[in-house]
């Protein structure tokens, strides 16, 4: 269609709970995504904490300052991962 972006978006959802390891880990991958043959997408990450656990908070606050394009730290105190989806 003529006059529309052909740029790329990518939001990335996580749920967590007492996982800061595995969370690190996956934030860690997620920063080494390459992308060959087309131009790098605007990249969100969501995480969804269940625990509100400090140590996720400052993993995340780690990323978001050293090289993630746009991360957001949401605590959802509600238990379930059916609370943290939505």
């Amino acid at each position: 269609m003529p006059g529309t972006s052909t740029a790329l978006a990518i939001t990335v959802c996580i749920c967590t709970f007492r996982r800061p390891t595995g969370l690190r880990r996956l934030l860690s991958g997620l920063s080494r995504q390459t992308f060959v043959d087309v131009p790098v997408p605007a990249i969100t990450v969501i995480v969804a904490d269940n625990e509100g656990s400090p140590d996720n908070r400052r993993i995340c606050d780690e990323f978001r300052q050293a090289q993630f394009h746009t991360l957001v730290y949401v605590h959802e105190p509600r238990r379930g991962i059916s609370h943290a989806r939505n």
